[in-house]
């Protein structure tokens, strides 16, 4: 958090931007833009502020030549500034209404094999749009038992089924969970040599694979 702050940054966009400087460099030459998707908070301005999950928007986090020309506090700040003008409410509203598009058009498919069909498709389409997902869940509140809490696990799918990394933080210490559909560590390895070179101390915890069921809903013909 000092390293946030000290950089005009948030746990959110500073995790995105140095993931983006991970990959920029890997990929100095690739044409390809790189745009994190960091999740944002549509509570508040939906009035729903008890609301799960559902109300969970996104922000487009562009690393271009612009950006990359800045030091590192200034990259931090624009990035915030991106998240500022994408959470207005004509955004978030407008935002909405794309995903509910979305939505009505996969479940108005007449059978299971339709709805993935529809919902493969639209994955296809983010995997061109999106380099990877970050989504910070906010500090756990358990302060008589925080001090029992190694860390707060977060597992979820990235937006086009790319690279995601949650963030979660309890008892004074960040949990990142890197996600990844394939098992080369080439990007994990990137962000954890931008941690290093910024002086971000980290431990790492453990590595599995995530195996998920094939199930299908119980959808209504």
């Amino acid at each position: 958090m000092q390293f946030n702050v000290k950089n005009n940054g948030s746990p959110s966009t500073m995790v995105s931007l140095l993931l983006s400087r991970a990959l920029y460099r890997l990929f100095p030459n690739d044409p390809d833009v790189i745009r994190i998707t960091v999740a944002v908070n549509q509570r508040n301005i939906l009035k729903a502020p008890l609301a799960h999950q559902n109300l969970v928007g996104a922000a487009f986090l562009e690393y271009d030549e612009n950006i990359r020309a800045l030091p590192l506090d200034q990259q931090a700040a624009s990035y915030r500034k991106m998240v500022f003008a994408q959470t207005t409410e004509e955004m978030v509203l407008g935002g909405l209404a794309n995903q509910n598009g979305l939505t009505q058009m996969i479940i108005s498919g007449k059978s299971d094999d339709e709805r993935i069909a529809a919902a493969g498709m639209i994955d296809e389409m983010t995997k061109d749009f999106t380099s990877a997902t970050v989504s910070y869940i906010g500090k756990m509140n358990y302060p008589a038992a925080e001090k029992y809490i190694r860390d707060f696990r977060i597992w979820t799918r990235g937006t086009g089924g790319t690279i995601v990394i949650e963030i979660s933080a309890v008892g004074g210490r960040f949990t990142l969970d890197f996600t990844q559909p394939f098992s080369d560590p080439i990007f994990v390895n990137a962000f954890l040599k931008e941690l290093d070179e910024n002086g971000i101390a980290y431990e790492l915890q453990d590595v599995m694979e995530l195996e998920t069921p094939d199930v299908k809903l119980p959808w209504r013909e």
